[in-house]
């Protein structure tokens, strides 16, 4: 029963990080890696597994932006660099950070997104 219980949590996770990153384009990963703490897997696990869910998701709203004329491929090109360099970096810290760190930094992305969502 509980293995049954802990599928249907994951899956809701997954359904609620795909409409919140399809309708908003971001906050996906954010509602992922809430829902993942909460099904018992460790920290530093629910960011990663939280990009590997994040991934395909993007993946597919992105294709769906792009075709409904959202945005150029043209308009990605200045940003894939850094990105990508952030990307490596990050995941290079996420392996080196503490949990402690690693929660309030978390914690005060939340915040800070939150605050500008509302001061707009």
């Amino acid at each position: 029963m509980e293995n049954r219980l802990k599928k249907a949590h994951l899956a809701a996770a997954g359904l609620l990080a795909g409409v919140v990153n399809g309708l908003l384009g971001t906050g996906g990963g954010i509602a992922a890696v809430s829902l993942l703490e909460r099904s018992g897997l460790e920290k530093r696990q629910c960011h990663a597994t939280s990009i590997g869910i994040i991934l395909p998701l993007s993946f597919f709203s992105s294709i769906i932006y792009l075709k409904n004329g959202h945005f150029t491929l043209p308009q990605l090109v200045p940003f894939l660099p850094s990105g990508l360099a952030g990307a490596l970096a990050g995941s290079f810290l996420l392996k080196n950070i503490s949990k402690r760190w690693l929660r309030l930094l978390f914690g005060i992305f939340a915040v800070y997104s939150s605050l500008r969502l509302f001061m707009r």
